[in-house]
């Protein structure tokens, strides 16, 4: 009888053993699809937040270009200019300007009366960073910060320089809504299952103070993310609401296996005394076993899922979450690639800027679902005009890029190539769009910019193409070349 017990306690303890083995694997097994899970959510979020700072950021290019061209500025130009301006920016408070680093002008002016005038290096909370953004000669994002006109916003300062020799001129401002952006990206506190927090005020990253979320969010195992802003970057934390490898499950699991145990247990003893079971209890012990490779397989399966998962992830960090399509940090490589061909084999590169009219008309009116419908079937279009050979990207809201490679060397022949496909684009574009119960009619404004074997810098002929379609947008939506 001592020996039926001693066999009857090993049973039980070592099949609980199994069980509690089994358990941790399982908790393995739901925290690393857990956490897979988070690391897609945050690149999505990231990727969300970075495209509509930068579509919203990307408006002041056409601003400076005009500035740095004028010597003297007509209140009668900049002000309709800075009510474009306004009306394009989804999140815009408001957007001045300030020679000299006074705030002459501001749009709009009703609610922000008391702003105008202001001198900035006699505000000593925000002169800091205006002085850091003019020594460094480059755009800062500052906040979010207490606005005194109400409200918390993001301030992004563009500091103007001159001339050959670069004088310094003064400052863009345009503060951002941050309520506004947060709602449009889908960040807040607690989403979709998870705790988030941001930190690095003023684009400070880790070393910055949190400003959204519990701030002991990033000494827990969050998965953590670098957003990039202006001048800086931001951290942003995130994990689930209830902790990694929450749940039930696992409580049932651990007891049915205890369970399991003190049954083979009593089974064994009973086999001691009745040989004629002991076969019986050797084909479940071998059940069993079965059950556990089982199991391991499995394991190996979630792991071929969570690779799957990494490459999401990759794809996500060079293309558009939405049309697919390369994404801006995607073609500026492109565009360098091109840069270099064009100069090995004395071949023209046209590039056209690209953007919808009518669009932010379309979204106030029936929904952003709606406008996004509207976006895949622009990126659709545009990719069945052009060649297998050229490049369609999207730099973010309703904002394109196409890129023609191989024109020739002969300029009049790349640039006639280069208009008769603008001409076929814009006919593609302007043809009537049926999204669900919805007709809409969408116009294009194209600014192209063509080069051979230049050494500018990627992001000086994007503002080029940019700057012309501005001018284009100007002509009632016609072709502007640069």
């Amino acid at each position: 009888m001592i020996l039926a017990r001693v066999l009857t306690l090993i049973v039980i303890l070592s099949v609980g053993g199994v069980g509690e083995y089994m358990v941790r694997l399982e908790r393995q097994n739901a925290e690393r699809e857990q956490h897979s899970q988070v690391i897609s959510e945050v690149g999505q979020l990231r990727a969300a937040l970075e495209s509509e700072l930068n579509a919203t950021l990307f408006l002041t290019q056409g601003m400076i270009a005009y500035v740095t061209t004028r010597s003297t500025l007509e209140p009668e130009v900049i002000e309709p200019m800075l009510k474009t301006l306004y009306e394009y920016g989804r999140h815009v408070r408001n957007i001045g300007l300030a020679p000299g680093n006074r705030l002459t002008y501001i749009y709009p002016l009703a609610g922000n009366e008391k702003a105008l005038g202001l001198y900035y290096p006699d505000i000593k909370e925000q002169w800091p960073a205006v002085e850091r953004a003019i020594r460094e000669r480059k755009p800062r994002l500052a906040g979010p910060t207490q606005l005194k006109q109400g409200g918390v916003g993001l301030i992004y300062r563009i500091p103007v320089f001159l001339g050959a020799q670069g004088d310094y001129w003064g400052l863009l401002s345009m503060v951002i809504d941050v309520e506004s952006l947060y709602a449009r990206v889908g960040v807040a506190p607690n989403v979709r299952g998870l705790e988030l927090a941001l930190r690095g005020r003023d684009g400070t990253g880790s070393e910055g103070e949190t400003f959204l979320g519990d701030d002991s969010l990033f000494d827990t195992d969050a998965v953590i993310a670098e957003v990039i802003t202006p001048g800086g970057t931001w951290k942003l934390a995130a994990r689930p609401a209830h902790g990694r490898g929450h749940g039930s499950y696992f409580g049932w699991l651990r007891v049915g296996f205890w369970l399991v145990g003190i049954l083979l247990g009593g089974a064994l003893h009973q086999v001691l005394l009745f040989a004629v079971r002991r076969e019986q209890l050797s084909e479940q012990l071998r059940e069993r076993t079965i059950e556990l490779e089982q199991s391991h397989a499995m394991l190996i399966a979630e792991v071929d899922e969570r690779k799957r998962l990494e490459e999401e992830l990759r794809h996500f960090a060079f293309y558009d979450a939405l049309t697919r399509l390369p994404n801006r940090r995607l073609f500026l490589d492109r565009l360098h690639q091109a840069q270099l061909a064009s100069a090995r084999q004395r071949s023209h590169v046209a590039v056209m800027f690209l953007d919808l009219n009518n669009f932010k008309e379309l979204n106030d009116n029936h929904g952003h679902d709606i406008g996004d419908q509207l976006l895949m079937d622009v990126a659709r279009r545009l990719q069945s005009t052009v060649r297998e050979s050229d490049t369609v990207a999207r730099l973010g809201g309703d904002e394109f890029i196409v890129m023609l490679e191989g024109l020739g060397p002969e300029a009049e022949k790349a640039r006639n190539y280069a208009a008769a496909l603008a001409d076929d684009i814009r006919n593609v574009l302007g043809q009537e769009y049926v999204l669900g119960d919805i007709r809409h009619q969408c116009s294009a404004s194209i600014g192209v910019k063509l080069f051979l074997g230049t050494n500018e810098d990627p992001d000086q002929i994007l503002k080029d193409a940019d700057m012309e379609m501005y001018r284009a947008k100007q002509r009632s939506g016609r072709v502007a070349w640069g």
